[in-house]
């Protein structure tokens, strides 16, 4: 990760969501949300203004993720699917 390698959280407030907010900036990457209660379309917006390179999910967002997979950035990966997008994967 660079210094301008966005991350995506896609998570509730929880102690996961919390580490990434320590972890996520302590790499060098910078950390944004995607708030779970947006529509798949203003997820897709924001996911590709930032042009996230990773997404982390919390599983019971997974399908959520799934409607905006086809529109994401063609760099993100989250768990990755041996290519360049993301995969919904249980937190």
């Amino acid at each position: 990760m660079t210094g301008d390698d966005r991350v995506a959280t896609l998570m509730w407030n929880n102690q996961e969501h919390v580490e990434a907010y320590c972890a996520v900036p302590s790499m060098g990457a910078v950390l944004h949300t995607l708030n779970p209660r947006l529509t798949p379309e203003q997820l897709v917006y924001i996911a590709n203004h930032a042009d996230d390179r990773v997404v982390l999910v919390d599983g019971t967002l997974a399908p959520l993720l799934e409607a905006v997979l086809p529109q994401a950035p063609p760099t993100a990966h989250g768990g990755c699917d041996g290519g360049r997008r993301p995969r919904a994967a249980a937190a």
